[in-house]
């Protein structure tokens, strides 16, 4: 979607503000890929549920996206079609039982996009049941839980905990990047990679010295050597290999690769690549990440009740592998499935379970 261009900063709390956001649309509605009416109608949604909301104030200089101040140094920037998203979802669970409790945990901004996310799961769950309620009551182990919500489905009640994004998923593909873009600098700088030719590193451990000065070691070692030899560098595998010999570390959990077209690095395929970074340290550590959000979830829902979880991450297969090493387990018999959340939705569940998944959430086509 193209940013768009604001004349200044637009208070979505106003009718006049939002109408003139509507005409900006309007305008390029052909690179806005969202109906006038949806647009309205979910403008008008985060109006009415929060009229005294600060980051309805829209800034001028973000291209549409809401500026959400989470404390006194964090900061959050929500694009304008997840807003929008969330406006139509609010609009249809409006009726629900619990709805106000629910609303209510937008208040706290640093779980503002876990709300986000509960918001989209209970929409979708709503699309699948008869009725759906929020923040139901049930005793856990001794101690009274309010799940995040339960819908009654064919299969008759089924309670639901919806778990976000992980600080420390986070924190992984933050390193992750950062060993990338000192590479692509120390790459850059040096000018060690010929045209032909690929500079491959793998990561297999924690880097222990500065991440410059190691990117800017395996630079140098790397076109010192002779050429597809791998050599090791402060627990880093390094090697410059010609772009017609197979890549290393072909079944690398994580990967990523740049082209250098002159001072710019371009994403592309691994064959083609000029620099490929790998690593199979950071994949566990998501494995870790996304099985701790699903034991979480777990110790919210009741035993007595067929039970669904929801994790959002970054990294499905992560999730994906998480919940298999768990979802056998004797512990996690009321568990009917965990679906993993990314740009889709993954269900995992115990073979045997499969009807009655498919009864509430298929046929799965991967929405």
């Amino acid at each position: 979607m193209t940013p768009i261009v604001l004349p200044r900063d637009l208070d979505l709390r106003r009718c006049k503000d939002r109408q003139h956001l509507l005409d900006l649309l309007a305008a390029q509605q052909d690179s806005f890929p969202k109906e006038t009416s949806e647009v309205h109608a979910g403008i008008e949604s985060l109006a009415i549920h929060f009229p005294d909301a600060p980051w309805l104030i829209v800034p001028q200089y973000l291209g549409g996206s809401f500026h959400l101040q989470v404390s006194a140094k964090h900061t959050q920037s929500i694009p304008l079609l997840d807003m929008i998203a969330l406006g139509l979802q609010l609009a249809r669970l409006k009726e629900c039982d619990g709805f106000e409790v629910f609303l209510s945990g937008f208040a706290n901004l640093m779980q503002f996009r876990d709300s986000m996310f509960e918001a989209s799961m209970a929409d979708y769950c709503l699309a699948r049941s008869h009725a759906l309620r929020f923040s139901p009551e049930y005793e856990v182990r001794g101690h009274l839980k309010h799940p995040d919500f339960e819908m009654d489905s064919d299969l008759g009640k089924i309670v639901c905990e919806c778990k976000g994004l992980d600080d420390r998923e986070r924190e992984y593909s933050r390193q992750l990047q950062r060993v990338m873009a000192a590479l692509q600098s120390a790459a850059q700088a040096a000018g060690v990679i010929p045209e032909d030719h690929r500079l491959e590193v793998h990561l297999r451990g924690p880097i222990k010295q500065d991440v410059d000065k190691v990117a800017q070691l395996i630079c140098a070692t790397a076109y010192q050597a002779e050429t597809g030899k791998l050599c090791e560098v402060d627990g880093l595998f390094c090697a410059l290999k010609a772009k017609s010999e197979p890549i290393a570390f072909p079944n690398s959990g994580i990967a990523m690769h740049t082209i250098v077209v002159g001072t710019t690095a371009v994403g592309l395929g691994a064959e083609n690549a000029s620099l490929r970074l790998t690593t199979e340290r950071l994949d566990g550590a998501r494995i870790k990440a996304a099985g701790s959000l699903v034991n979480k979830a777990k110790s919210q829902l009741p035993e007595s009740e067929r039970c669904a979880i929801f994790i959002d991450v970054l990294n499905p297969a992560s999730g994906i592998e998480a919940a298999k090493r768990r979802l056998n387990r004797p512990d996690y018999k009321h568990v009917m499935t965990v679906g993993v959340v990314s740009s889709r939705i993954d269900w995992t569940y115990v073979t045997s379970r499969h009807e009655e998944v498919s009864a509430v959430f298929g046929p799965f086509d991967g929405q």
